[in-house]
């Protein structure tokens, strides 16, 4: 996972993501029936555009992060492999009836990342010199590349993702890797986007507790306040008014001293647990997600761990954790 690391971070990192949840819903009610259970107001993205937002319950509760790409007549939704599986058959349920066209792309086609400070510049020679160009949150049909090819990030480096073939995969995988060698393009673990995720606090579906709604995690910024219907909007607004807890990045004084689970007190009372915990090579340091109090979750706070481990103090910190290298460089 170290080597993974630091070829996400310092390299060009290329990751098989096969696992990942990919969907292609077509048809004449395709726009309507998807964007009336998205968080997202989908009417208003241009086509070739994309956004990130949820897919909640009517007590707005979380079932899934997701990025939806408009097409000229279709939709692309990408979501993680851990919401792949319920997120397509909540769609099959949901979308039941209407006009549609639901096809797991998994079955067909692979989906192949590019990730780290030299990514786009790896990316320009793969896919040509046309894709500097082209937006955060955007895809194109790439001819050299006889794939589609979106841009997204999630971990504070350049990114890009292609469906492909998958008959076309492994070719595409040892291409890159054979004609990558000068921006350092190695193979990596998938299994790194959690921590890479963590340290610029982009969260998966296993940070957010099953009780959480968007309010709770900090993903406000994933729901349109302004679209008058979706799913759990009513639970959502009324969270607004009234948070029951807040989530916070902490970093933690003692490495190896808290894990997933821990309470975290002041003065020996609880105001919260750790959600994930993991160690930022970056920093050098263990961070952590925490669930507080809401009147307690902000920069600057700092809190005692309890738990096996001993504890530890642990202080609330702004995110991201820090500046990437694609960052500084752009």
């Amino acid at each position: 996972m170290n080597a993974s690391y630091n070829i996400a971070r310092n390299q060009t990192a290329l990751l098989d993501l096969g696992n990942e949840g990919r969907v292609r819903i077509g048809g004449a009610d395709a726009e309507q029936a998807l964007n009336a259970c998205f968080s997202m107001d989908l009417e208003i993205i241009l086509p070739w555009k994309g956004v990130t937002g949820l897919f909640l319950n009517e007590q707005g509760g979380i079932l899934a992060i997701a990025t939806v790409f408009k097409g000229d007549d279709e939709f692309f939704v990408f979501t993680e492999a851990a919401t792949a599986a319920s997120l397509l058959q909540h769609l099959r349920e949901r979308l039941s009836g209407a006009d549609v066209e639901i096809e797991d792309l998994s079955q067909r086609f692979g989906w192949i990342c590019v990730l780290g400070p030299r990514a786009q510049n790896a990316m320009s020679q793969f896919a040509g010199d046309e894709i500097l160009g082209l937006p955060y949150l955007a895809f194109e049909e790439n001819v050299k590349l006889e794939a589609k090819l979106f841009r997204m990030g999630f971990c504070g480096e350049f990114e890009y993702r292609m469906l492909c073939p998958l008959e076309r995969c492994q070719e595409m995988l040892l291409g890159f890797l054979d004609g990558g060698q000068e921006f350092g393009v190695e193979m990596a673990q998938p299994e790194v986007m959690l921590l890479l995720m963590l340290e610029m606090r982009s969260l998966g579906i296993a940070d957010i507790p099953s009780d959480a709604d968007p309010i709770q995690a900090g993903l406000h910024w994933m729901v349109n306040f302004r679209k008058e219907a979706y799913p759990g909007r009513d639970a959502v607004l009324a969270a607004k008014a009234e948070p029951r807890r807040r989530a916070l990045m902490l970093l933690l004084e003692k490495n190896g001293a808290a894990k997933a689970g821990d309470r975290i007190e002041i003065e020996e009372q609880d105001f919260g647990f750790l959600a994930h915990v993991d160690y930022s090579p970056a920093l050098e340091r263990d961070i952590a997600l925490a669930y507080t109090d809401p009147e307690l979750g902000w920069v600057g706070v700092s809190f005692r761990t309890a738990g096996e481990d001993g504890g530890c103090w642990a202080t609330g910190v702004s995110a991201p954790l820090f500046v990437t290298k694609t960052v500084s460089g752009s």
